[in-house]
């Protein structure tokens, strides 16, 4: 079987890794927005059940200012957050 393309497709995917190795988290082909990661972020927010540290790289949407304004209310819900400066060596 042969599959032809008539665009380029791009995949991009946003998610986490628990200490058991589960994957939660989602794709699209569309471009990851603020939106879509704050909407993950906060069902996720509601389901978890133990003191949470989620890393964020320095990704515009991570430093975003409806990200700050979130991310303090999530670390009142026990939502710890943080962010993550890459270094490039």
């Amino acid at each position: 079987m042969q599959l032809i393309l008539k665009e380029r497709m791009r995949l991009n995917i946003f998610g986490m890794i628990d200490r058991n190795n589960r994957y939660d988290g989602f794709s699209t082909t569309e471009n990851i927005t603020v939106d879509k990661v704050v909407d993950f972020l906060d069902r996720l927010s509601f389901r978890i059940k133990k003191n949470t540290f989620v890393v964020l790289d320095n990704a515009r949407v991570h430093r975003c200012k409806l990200m700050a304004e979130l991310r303090a209310i999530w670390d009142e819900d026990c939502f710890f957050s943080s962010c993550f400066h890459t270094r490039h060596i």
